[in-house]
């Protein structure tokens, strides 16, 4: 099991939990879930605009790229 968390900045600049969930397996499949989220539920802020990604080693550079984080650096 593993617990998924995209965190943000709300409208008054403070750290918030947008989307969370425990899932029972890591696919890649499941950060695209939380990727739509992220499309459709912030729509101020574009993906291309999200400077990091963090995460534990299963996906890597190229994977959140490919999701549309094309600034972003994995660590």
């Amino acid at each position: 099991m593993v617990i998924c968390a995209i965190t943000m900045l709300d409208e008054t600049n403070h750290v918030c939990v947008a989307c969370e969930g425990i899932v029972c397996g890591e696919r890649q499949d499941i950060y695209a879930v939380q990727t739509a989220f992220l499309k459709e539920f912030a729509p101020g802020r574009p993906l291309t605009e999200v400077l990091m990604v963090a995460g534990d080693g299963f996906f890597d550079q190229s994977v959140i790229e490919n999701m549309g984080f094309t600034n972003a650096r994995f660590i």
